[in-house]
């Protein structure tokens, strides 16, 4: 507030004309407009701005666009500029809408100002509802989805990665569709376990977040962090609470979104381990076979004494890179979604489907998932009774096929490619795969990896249907009971057959 009245006027001189420029202060009581670097006054313009209720709004700007030419209105929400012809008044309050008008001929203007929706990154899901971020005083982090770059992924879990401090996000294998490994502030049990409790929509899921979640439906993640943000789910909450909210219709919005996303995933050769070719693997072989006799039988043997498949390794004929032979070179990636939403009248509603296929990094391996998603509210006015009734349901369905490998241990796939001789073929000489890798000169025996990929069989497909409804009525001022109901069903098929052409522990083929 300034608590001066006073008017300059400076005459400036160009070089094809003179332009009179007015400055006018208002005094303390903003009794008169305040107008800063006005060009030529050409017409004066008057009149008043409320809110939607009707209230007078004071304080707000009234600027010409594209100048610093404006004035405040007073405490009665009145104002009175002088502006040049053909131009345009934006007025701006904080947490309203600005608003633009052209004057024209206008002489008097009235505007009604709109408050500001809070948009969804600047809201926060907690464990009784919403609230402002700024109003947030626990440990509360935001992963605002949009600010994540596009990226193929078939897990939603993969989205917190590197979104948010104190929350490590690791993969645990490679197996396609794989959820990764979350833990909030460090190991908060030796024994128990560190995932984090999963909440979606409202409903908690359990400490995983399964592969039934398309994360193109998800509209924000919430993560609870500290034991005031995740009392509401008592000790289930220990180890932190991740609270995803899905897509739902804006108001008035009818559109229809597709997308698509193609691409290849490789383990690159910079990253894989460098194995022994077959003459290299001969000679370690040769060499550690001597050190024995010089060692146990201090006897330094001839080359006649020699082992005839070590005796000269410079004429091992086969040199195979089994890691490499169960490995894809390029595997698919491929990824649709269509999204239908309708936001027009007392009923909003969203309906979505997707498709995912992704090929896995080792042959013959692969997840599958498709799923379809509606979710619906309605509002129901009810005077006399209450002010404001909703009511709505978010239900999934999903199923799930994946075709996967045991590679988790030494005798794994991953461990018999890593330690399989180099010096036997991957096929015979007909064209069949050969069933029996090593077994000789002192090297363990095995099936032939890249032939039990094909045809062991190891499939496991899961069907799920999950449904969220809930009531909420709003009555008094800023009171609002909701009550809700969770339903989920999981049906699981876990298929595995060994055929006996397979060789393996037990077998000692030729």
């Amino acid at each position: 507030t300034l608590a001066s009245q006073s008017v300059e006027k400076n005459r400036v001189v160009g070089r094809d004309s003179i332009v009179d420029r007015y400055i006018i202060i208002s005094d303390e009581n903003g009794k008169n407009p305040t107008t800063l670097g006005s060009e030529q006054v050409a017409k004066t313009v008057k009149g008043k701005v409320t809110d939607s209720s009707g209230a007078s709004l004071p304080g707000v700007s009234v600027v010409v666009k594209g100048t610093t030419t404006g004035v405040i209105t007073d405490n009665s929400g009145n104002y009175t500029i002088s502006i040049p012809e053909k131009t345009t008044l934006v007025f701006s309050f904080v947490g309203m809408k600005n608003q633009e008008i052209e004057v024209g001929t206008k002489s008097s203007i009235n505007v009604i100002l709109e408050d500001l929706t809070v948009g969804i990154e600047e809201v926060v899901a907690i464990g009784y509802g919403t609230k402002r971020k700024r109003d947030i005083t626990s440990a509360v982090s935001v992963v605002n989805i949009g600010d994540i770059p596009e990226m193929p992924i078939s897990n939603a879990s993969r989205l917190l990665q590197g979104q948010a401090p104190g929350v490590v996000v690791r993969q645990r294998t490679g197996t396609p569709g794989e959820q990764m490994n979350v833990t909030i502030r460090g190991v908060g049990s030796l024994g128990a376990g560190s995932d984090p409790l999963y909440v979606i929509d409202g409903f908690a899921v359990g400490n995983s977040i399964g592969q039934n979640l398309n994360s193109s439906d998800i509209q924000s993640i919430t993560i609870l962090k500290d034991a005031a943000s995740t009392a509401i789910y008592g000790a289930r909450g220990s180890n932190g609470v991740v609270l995803i909210t899905t897509k739902n219709a804006k108001e008035g919005e009818l559109s229809i979104t597709a997308t698509a996303n193609f691409g290849i995933q490789n383990l690159p050769t910079s990253r894989r381990v460098k194995m022994m070719s077959g003459v290299e693997f001969a000679t370690f072989l040769q060499e550690s076979w001597i050190d024995k006799q010089r060692y146990f039988n201090k006897h330094e043997p001839t080359i006649d004494e020699i082992p005839a498949g070590i005796r000269y390794p410079e004429q091992t004929q086969y040199s195979t890179d089994w890691l490499n032979e169960i490995l894809h070179q390029n595997s698919g990636f491929q990824n649709y979604n269509v999204t239908l939403a309708s936001g027009k009248g007392k009923m909003k509603s969203l309906v979505s489907a997707g498709y995912l296929n992704q090929e896995g990094a080792v042959k013959y391996t692969g997840f599958q998932r498709f799923n379809v998603r509606a979710n619906v509210t309605a509002a129901i006015q009810r005077e006399h009774y209450f002010d404001y009734i909703s009511v709505g349901m978010n239900t999934v369905g999903s199923f799930t096929s994946e075709r996967y490998a045991g590679t988790n241990s030494r005798d794994g796939l991953i461990g018999k490619a890593l330690w399989a001789d180099p010096r036997s073929p991957v096929y015979n000489p007909d064209g069949t795969l050969n069933a029996y890798v090593g077994g000789k000169d002192g090297v363990f025996g095995s099936t032939n990896p890249l032939m039990e990929l094909q045809q062991y069989k190891r499939i496991k497909e899961v069907a799920n249907l999950t449904s969220n409804a809930f009531l909420q009525i709003t009555f008094l001022k800023d009171f609002k009971f909701k009550t809700s109901f969770n339903a989920s069903i999981d049906s699981w098929l876990r298929n595995e057959f060994r055929p006996s052409t397979l060789a393996g522990s037990g077998f000692n083929l030729p």
